[in-house]
């Protein structure tokens, strides 16, 4: 797999992207994430936000919120360097 550059904001909101559709194939919500993941629910709002304020995502957040979603934190990754590769988020 090639790395490409990008903006760093572009490539977080490509992840709170790739996380909000593994949400929506599941059929979860954010409470039901928040609850899951052990990160407050309003933390996951400001995460996950498709517009405005939203709030930096740590390694250790998107791990928990992949393990609660049970995927892999690289296949959230890669689907957010897909998304913005292919200029779908």
């Amino acid at each position: 797999m090639s790395v490409k550059a990008f903006e760093p904001h572009d490539f977080e909101q490509a992840v709170a992207f790739a996380l909000r559709v593994e949400m929506s194939r599941q059929g979860i919500s954010q409470r039901t994430l928040a609850t899951r993941s052990g990160v407050s629910r309003s933390r996951v709002m400001r995460i996950l936000a498709e517009e405005g304020q939203t709030a930096p995502m740590t390694v250790t957040v998107l791990e928990a919120l992949c393990r609660a979603l049970g995927i892999s934190m690289m296949r959230i990754l890669a689907d957010a360097e897909n998304m913005l590769a292919t200029g779908r988020a």
